[in-house]
């Protein structure tokens, strides 16, 4: 039986990976900071800059995971529910972005 986008939030899988992401999130603004921050990537506000990064890494993580669950790329639906699962969890990930301190 193929797998779909829908089979998966409802396993749960898509879930405990976004919640596993958002727990590195520190980590990773850290990182970010680390390689150099603002004079390597050349942007304006640090903070509109970690969210940005944040979003796209924790989207793309799960476009990932549900495109090797199909076998295939996510259609336009798709791609909107997953918007949506993650859009749900901008709170937790605002909350897990501010753990790492004030930004510039």
């Amino acid at each position: 039986m193929e797998s779909t986008i829908i089979d998966i939030i409802k396993a749960g899988y898509l879930e405990r990976t976004i919640n596993g992401l958002i727990d590195k999130i520190p980590h990773t603004v850290r990182r970010l900071r680390d390689t150099g921050g603002k004079n390597h990537y050349n942007y304006t506000s640090e903070k509109d800059f970690v969210y940005g990064c944040t979003f796209g890494w924790i989207v793309s993580k799960c476009e990932d995971l549900l495109m090797l669950a199909k076998d295939e790329k996510l259609d336009e639906k798709e791609y909107q529910e997953l918007s949506e699962v993650v859009d749900n969890k901008l709170q937790l990930i605002r909350e897990k972005i501010s753990e790492v301190g004030e930004f510039s």
